[in-house]
């Protein structure tokens, strides 16, 4: 497994894979409602070699795929809560980091973007979880790669779990399914406190074996981190 952290104004990669790399933002969201299981399946139906996706970790710890830190009302809309008389009903509008698993699953995330007026809308989807990805592509019989951007926010670390906590999970993830081989996890708009954050929680793995960094200067002249950590002995 490779993790990544970079300026996303550089568009390169790293270490680029062997021969064309066919990927599925957010599982092809031009196609099909945004990081839905049925934008999954549909992007390995047409031959994709890499699915790439979004991770926010939810309040009990769940590796919930999607890319923003709230709950958008222009992709959600509320259901019914959780369980009767949930203080925290409506969900629309609130941190992913501060609703359960259960609270995220009550949602209605199946909204056309006006962005994307052609995408087949999966009327009723719910939040898929990163365990579903990969029990998805199993089912497949899919040889197909993830590129898993973790949604750490380093501007507002309040908003969202810690780099240590995202390791941990994604990791447990990732190790469940066998998936270690198939693996590159890439953190965007960092400071060079969470590069050293998410490095020291992948040394503390004892899975580290290198480490390879840069330091550049985005277009607001902020210095960010970026390298790369491949991961093994799992």
């Amino acid at each position: 497994m490779k993790m990544t952290a970079h300026n996303p104004c550089i568009n390169r990669l790293l270490a680029a894979p062997t021969g064309f790399d066919l990927q599925a933002h957010r599982g092809g969201r031009g196609e099909t409602t945004e990081e839905s299981l049925r934008a999954f399946a549909k992007a390995i139906e047409l031959g994709v070699t890499t699915l790439e996706l979004d991770i926010v970790l939810s309040k009990d710890g769940a590796p919930m795929v999607w890319h923003d830190p709230t709950i958008q009302p222009d992709k959600c809309t509320d259901t019914e809560p959780a369980f009767p008389g949930d203080p925290q009903y409506p969900y629309v509008g609130k941190l992913v980091h501060d609703l359960t698993q259960a609270q995220l699953h009550a949602l209605n995330c199946g909204r056309l973007l006006s962005g994307f007026p052609a995408a087949e809308v999966v009327t009723g989807n719910k939040i898929a979880t990163l365990g579903q990805v990969f029990a998805l592509a199993e089912s497949h019989r899919a040889d197909v790669r993830y590129n898993i951007e973790t949604k750490i926010e380093a501007d507002k670390p309040e908003t969202s779990a810690t780099p240590k906590q995202f390791v941990d999970v994604i990791l447990g993830a990732v190790r469940a399914a066998n998936k270690v081989d198939k693996v590159e996890i890439q953190v965007v708009r960092v400071s060079d406190r969470l590069i050293g954050q998410l490095r020291q929680s992948l040394v503390d793995e004892k899975e580290i074996y290198g480490y390879d960094r840069d330091e550049i200067s985005n277009e607001q002249g902020r210095t960010v981190g970026q390298g790369t950590m491949d991961v093994s002995g799992v």
